[in-house]
């Protein structure tokens, strides 16, 4: 009986260490998470290290919340487990969101309360968005003065004007160094 209830015991211990090594296999691993908003639109960028994942595909939330904590967006990243390693991943999502303080939070589908957060800032000012249209506003100025320029050259150098007033400056030389 006592070798009955020690096989039973070691059997237990057995099957306890057996789960908590596959429920340690399925670890959220995500780094350089970058975030940015380009007008609506919200970008998240992260890497996800698929080493301990057990399966074809990996399911990842992620959503924000605001200073209140009430969710303002959330999705689910469906990660397809090709081969182990890093890979890159992206969401977009075109959400108005008022300047403010923002938590963006990432966890494995299976597991939320082990999750990864990260703290951001949107400013009263949407700097990309400005940015980018001075920039190509910046450029159109540009090639059009370039433009404006080129042609200007070609129609006094190239169409013959540049060689007619020169001649008639001499001419008028001439004519002023005679009468003197």
């Amino acid at each position: 009986m006592k070798k009955f209830c020690l096989f039973f015991i070691v059997l237990f211990f057995l099957v306890f260490n057996l789960s908590s090594v596959q429920a340690q296999d399925n670890v959220l691993n995500v780094n350089n998470v970058s975030y940015s908003k380009i007008g609506t639109d919200l970008i998240v960028d992260y890497d996800f290290n698929s080493e301990s994942i057990i399966g074809d595909n990996a399911l990842v939330e992620v959503w924000v919340t605001n200073v209140s904590d009430s969710e303002i967006y959330r999705t689910v990243d469906i990660i397809d487990i090709k081969k182990e390693g890093i890979v890159g991943r992206r969401v977009e999502k075109d959400i108005l969101i008022e300047p403010g303080n923002y938590t963006l939070f990432i966890a494995l589908g299976g597991n939320l309360q082990d999750f990864v957060s990260y703290e951001f800032v949107i400013d009263k000012d949407d700097k990309n968005t400005k940015g980018i249209l001075l920039y190509s506003l910046l450029s159109l100025a540009c090639i059009l003065v370039a433009v404006l320029v080129t042609l200007e050259v070609k129609k006094k150098y190239l169409s013959g004007t540049g060689k007619k007033d020169k001649k008639e400056k001499r001419k008028n030389r001439k004519l002023l160094s005679k009468r003197l």
